[in-house]
């Protein structure tokens, strides 16, 4: 599981790069060799359509870029869900398309995303499901897909 919420989940001071690579569970190399896991980065992120500029210090990302990197880097550590805490509070409105297209790239690879946002607008554009919370109660459920969905239909 991984969450991408407006605060950083990235060390300030490093590079793209480590933050992807070197500063990860399970990492164990005493010697790095840096052009091999550029270029393994830079793979990876052209695979997926992450477009960020790998050579950038984190400080210097975009938010867009931020939320991109720590999307691959959830991707990277094998995550099968990702939690995203209202991006339209940090995203200007292109960024928040961008990244919402690359949210529903990512769901066709059998990721899951659990999406949390407060315009019924903006979740309707990305989520096949829709609940309504408020005081932990779910006042209101909407499925895209109602006829198809057994879930939905079952409770």
């Amino acid at each position: 599981m991984a969450l991408i919420e407006q605060k950083s989940h990235l060390v300030q001071g490093l590079s793209v790069v480590d933050n992807l690579f070197i500063l990860r569970e399970g990492f164990r190399k005493y010697f790095i060799n840096e052009q091999v896991i550029f270029s393994q980065a830079v793979r990876f992120f052209e695979e997926k359509g992450l477009k960020v500029d790998l050579e950038k210090r984190v400080e210097n990302l975009t938010e867009l870029e931020r939320c991109f990197v720590e999307l691959g880097k959830a991707l990277l550590s094998g995550c099968h869900l990702i939690i995203v805490d209202n991006p339209a509070n940090y995203l200007s409105q292109y960024e928040l398309f961008e990244f919402q297209q690359m949210l529903k790239k990512i769901r066709k690879e059998g990721i899951s995303v659990l999406y949390v946002g407060n315009h019924h607008q903006e979740l309707f554009k990305i989520a096949d499901r829709t609940a309504l919370f408020s005081d932990g109660h779910i006042y209101y459920f909407l499925c895209r897909k109602y006829e198809q969905c057994n879930q939905c239909r079952s409770g």
